[in-house]
């Protein structure tokens, strides 16, 4: 997920420039309707010269918003699938790091993305198996990690009932309906 890539306080500084910006030319375009009332109420070369300086500053405000919007989507990491590709590379490298601070903080930061992704983990130590739920997904997997079975219907009466019939006994799901009564080994 690019959040956790993006540099919060980098973020929040575009972010508040970004409304700013944003508040500078919705006060530019009032100003520019209440001078173009006003000039066709009035034939005044004053008016009209500002009513052109606001458009001028309108237009160059709006170039600047457009900007910052660029720029806060790179901040908050999003990036082409090549560029997180490097992002992951590096963050692998960092875990692996005789640095113990950027160690740290790259395990940080997968263990934040893997918490926001998984929802729930079981062992099955009888078939030496686990099931991993993702919020749209379940997969089992086995001791050395190769995927055994794949649910796209989390939680799913499908996903459970194939567990069942592999012999598998979640106390979490015993009382589900595609259980059925299910005894404690």
């Amino acid at each position: 997920n690019e959040r956790h890539f993006a540099a919060s306080v980098e973020v929040k500084k575009i972010e508040a420039e970004l409304a700013e910006q944003k508040r500078l030319l919705s006060a530019l375009n009032e100003r520019k309707k209440r001078l173009i009332d006003l000039l066709s109420r009035f034939d005044d070369r004053d008016v009209e010269e500002q009513a052109r300086q606001i458009s001028v500053q309108a237009t160059t405000t709006r170039d600047q918003v457009a900007s910052l919007e660029k720029e806060l989507l790179t901040a908050r990491g999003t990036r082409s699938p090549k560029e997180n590709l490097a992002r992951i590379s590096s963050l692998l490298s960092s875990m692996r790091s005789d640095d113990e601070a950027a160690s740290a903080a790259a395990r940080g930061t997968v263990q934040q993305a893997l918490r926001s992704i998984i929802q729930t983990i079981e062992c099955d130590p009888q078939n030496e198996a686990v099931l991993v739920i993702l919020s749209d997904a379940a997969f089992v997997l086995d001791r050395k990690g190769t995927l055994l079975s794949k649910d796209k219907s989390t939680r799913s009466l499908s996903t459970l009932m194939s567990l069942r019939e592999k012999g598998w006994v979640l106390n979490r799901y015993k009382e589900h309906p595609a259980f059925g009564t299910v005894k404690d080994e």
